[in-house]
């Protein structure tokens, strides 16, 4: 499994920011995680996700549906993406 790294934005900020490499160094995933203000009924965290590296390696495509929302803790946030990442041919 390869594990998605995740980093606190900043103290003073609730965001989080995961990377997670692709198969033989061709590029790598990069997910923003930040909280939603408090009003927003459409969930309590927004995740996009960004890709760098060879246009081939990556597969995503309207069909993955970025941007997420989620309700609950960032932790299940970062669980879910983990296992999204964790079912990525790409990712193993």
């Amino acid at each position: 499994m390869n594990e998605v790294k995740w980093v606190k934005i900043d103290q003073n900020y609730e965001g989080y920011i995961g990377t997670i490499g692709i198969n033989d160094t061709r590029g790598v995933y990069t997910f923003h995680l930040v909280k939603r203000p408090h009003y927003c009924d459409r969930g309590d965290w927004l995740l996009m996700i960004e890709y760098k590296g060879d246009k081939l390696a990556s597969t995503l495509d309207e069909q993955d549906g970025f941007p997420r929302y989620f309700f609950g803790s960032d932790d299940e946030a970062k669980e879910q993406m983990q296992r999204w990442a964790n079912k990525r041919q790409e990712c193993k």
